[in-house]
């Protein structure tokens, strides 16, 4: 009797650590042949074979249980999607191995425009309102460090500066490899590297708007393919591309009908930062708070090769414009709290049957923070000579008060606009404030 119940007794003990073992075998064998053998043996009847049956299922599953549950709580304590953020610009979703990333920002830009058209000019008189921009960017790493990619969206209404577009619009999409330390390709629609202030973002603009000069003369984003680098010190930085030349979002509409020309546009920029490399940003808050010196200067030269155009209409193409060549020279200079830009610009365009087309424009801007990181106030004179159409000056003092710099800041400006000729003189008052998260 005593034997019995001591064969009992390591049955039920080596029930739970049989279940443990074979938690995972839905048939359970490990507890069914013990139990087959008890039986069999005379040991325990049909009804206590049952029971210790039922218990045997009933640890097993709660073992199961305890496993699945140890199971979500390591995936919770260690998820295959890390999330950073905490900054504007910063919200990050990571990959455990940190191979794929997506990135989220966005900026809103809220305007109020009034022109002011001088005597004689009264129907360029307008108030309006507008949000100047409103964009949504996506970015990271597509499968690696050496691969990145970004796309970008604005839904601007409509304003001075852009009155037919109101629309969604793709800014940026490119896809970026980095073939080397100092060396990358870029393929898909981004900035044309000509010009030094409009490779500048909007959002890092110290006025509302760019010069008179930079908007006649250089193009903005365009669908191409593009190199670049620099000396592992960014003494030396430049860039080459190739684009269609039509504008933004534009396919390549000349170079057609068997003409010679290919209707691209290549452009190429080199700029020497002997100081240390300078960042692109309008306002000093590079130099402000340590009253240090950078200074950046360099060339762009553009080449657009468009066969002649039918620009009256008669249905031939010989008193049109067609490949036109453009060079650029600019200078940034930041010192403590002051920040200093100017650039020049000479474009001639062929003519066929005709004269070429030369116009040449430039623009100059000061910048001076009269309390650090927070007010700055602005000045800036730009001229666009033109050979054939009226001259265009335009004179601007603004000041700006960043809240958390270019994060959250409110703009004020008030420029004059004098257009060769008569009556075609005008005032036009922006105020601006932006937005990134």
């Amino acid at each position: 009797m005593v034997a019995c119940r001591f064969l009992l007794l390591s049955a039920l003990l080596l029930v739970p650590f049989s279940s443990v073992a074979a938690r995972d075998d839905d048939s359970n064998t490990v507890e069914v042949a013990i139990l087959d053998v008890l039986l069999e043996r005379g040991i325990i009847d049909a009804a206590t074979y049952d029971e210790l049956m039922a218990l045997a299922q009933a640890e097993s599953q709660r073992a199961h249980d305890m496993d699945l549950l140890e199971s979500r709580m390591q995936r919770m304590k260690a998820p295959e999607i890390k999330v950073t953020g905490g900054k504007p610009g910063k919200f990050l979703l990571e990959s455990e191995d940190g191979s794929w990333s997506m990135g989220f920002k966005g900026r809103l830009q809220v305007q109020v425009d009034v022109t002011d058209g001088e005597s004689g000019n009264r129907e360029a008189d307008e108030t309006n309102y507008s949000v100047r921009r409103g964009r949504l960017a996506l970015f990271g790493k597509a499968g690696g460090e050496n691969l990145t990619y970004k796309v970008e969206v604005d839904v601007p209404t409509q304003n001075s500066a852009n009155r037919d577009k109101k629309d969604f619009s793709l800014t940026d999409a490119w896809l970026n490899w980095k073939v080397g330390e100092n060396l990358d390709v870029k393929a898909g629609q981004h900035k044309v590297p000509f010009g030094r202030e409009v490779q500048f973002a909007s959002s890092k603009l110290d006025t509302v708007s760019v010069s008179a000069a930079t908007k006649e003369f250089t193009p903005d984003r365009e669908p191409g393919l593009s190199v670049y680098g620099s000396t592992p010190d960014k003494f030396v930085q430049w860039w080459a591309m190739s684009s269609n030349g039509e504008g933004t979002g534009n396919s390549n509409k000349s170079g057609k009908d068997g003409s010679g020309a290919s209707g691209l546009r290549s452009a190429a920029r080199i700029v020497f930062n002997p100081l240390g490399e300078l960042k692109k940003n309008g306002a000093a808050f590079q130099t402000v708070d340590d009253g240090g010196l950078k200074v950046a200067f360099g060339a762009s030269v553009m080449h657009n090769a468009d066969q002649a155009q039918d620009v009256d209409g008669d249905g031939t193409a010989g008193d049109g414009r067609s490949n036109d060549t453009s060079v650029g020279l600019e200078l940034q200079v930041l010192a403590g709290p002051v920040s200093f830009l100017t650039e020049s610009f000479k474009r001639s365009a062929d003519v066929s049957g005709g004269s070429d087309i030369d116009d040449d424009g430039y623009n100059a801007q000061v910048g001076v923070f009269v309390v650090p990181n927070e007010i700055e106030l602005v000045a800036r004179r730009s001229e666009v000579d033109y050979d054939v159409d009226p001259d265009r000056t335009e004179t601007t003092f603004g000041a700006v008060f960043y809240r958390d710099g270019h994060n959250s800041k409110f703009s004020l400006e008030a420029t004059n606009v004098h257009i060769d000729g008569p009556a075609n003189d005008e005032m036009v008052y922006r105020g601006q404030y932006q937005i990134i998260f």
